[in-house]
């Protein structure tokens, strides 16, 4: 199990870590367009590997609500899909040029690394206590 903990730590890093360092890279990139398109295929490549946290993680927890638990981090998940445009409308509101865009990378880098961080600090793959069914018929009294 130990191994399989420090498999995980390193494909967070991968999956997270490294995506959210990189898009701090467009700060120093400037409005080369070349390497923006790198960095940004680099994060997206390294994002891949969130398929095996993320994603598998539910199943190492719970078995038996792997399914309810992934509906949960799916309603959370697609919160970005409508509060991101509207933040990004916000920021680029008055003018849209390469400082606004750092800004809005370098937020997403932030919430990249966050994550990452939280799992290695407090995410588990250990079978929870919560995953036993119980039986929902009352006891017999006869």
């Amino acid at each position: 199990m130990q191994l399989y903990v420090k498999f995980l730590i390193e494909v967070i890093v991968s999956a997270h870590i490294i995506p959210g360092i990189t898009l701090f890279l467009y700060i120093v990139v400037g409005d080369n367009v070349a390497v923006s398109v790198a960095l940004i295929i680099i994060v997206m490549a390294f994002n891949g590997a969130s398929v095996v946290t993320s994603t598998g993680n539910p199943q190492d927890l719970a078995p038996n609500f792997a399914g309810t638990q992934i509906g949960i981090m799916n309603f959370f998940g697609s919160m970005p899909g409508f509060i991101i445009p509207a933040m990004v409308a916000e920021i680029t509101k008055e003018k849209s040029e390469l400082p606004e865009w750092i800004i809005i990378f370098g937020i997403s880098g932030v919430l990249y690394i966050i994550s990452g961080v939280v799992f290695i600090l407090f995410g588990s793959v250990e079978i929870q206590p919560w995953n036993q069914k119980q039986d929902a018929r009352p006891p017999s009294t006869t």
